[in-house]
């Protein structure tokens, strides 16, 4: 059984009715919650830019920060 609803915060979406953002954000939890049965999902970060897409962190309980537009971090294995 999905649990998506449990990666979901209490945060009201905002974007546009129809705006892209909404297949991203679906695909993004279902993602992560097909991960969560393999891997602890503390162990992720969710790092995201500014501007509408950038929201995303804010609709998915996860570790998250907004960072400078395009001075994300680079990954890291570990």
């Amino acid at each position: 059984m999905s649990k998506v609803a449990s990666l979901r915060t209490s945060a009201e979406v905002t974007w546009c009715p129809g705006c892209g953002n909404f297949s991203i954000l679906n695909s993004v939890l279902k993602v992560f919650d097909e991960l969560r049965a393999e891997i602890n999902l503390n162990r992720f970060v969710l790092v995201s830019g500014i501007g509408c897409h950038g929201k995303i962190v804010d609709y998915i309980n996860l570790n998250s920060f907004y960072s400078i537009h395009g001075r994300t971090s680079p990954s890291q294995r570990g």
